[in-house]
């Protein structure tokens, strides 16, 4: 279950920096 959420927390990050670079 914690890989599940440190997955969607990683994706979460990755969304949010995307635009940015």
């Amino acid at each position: 279950k914690r890989m599940k959420f440190m997955k969607a927390y990683l994706i979460q990050l990755g969304m949010e920096i995307e635009p940015y670079s």
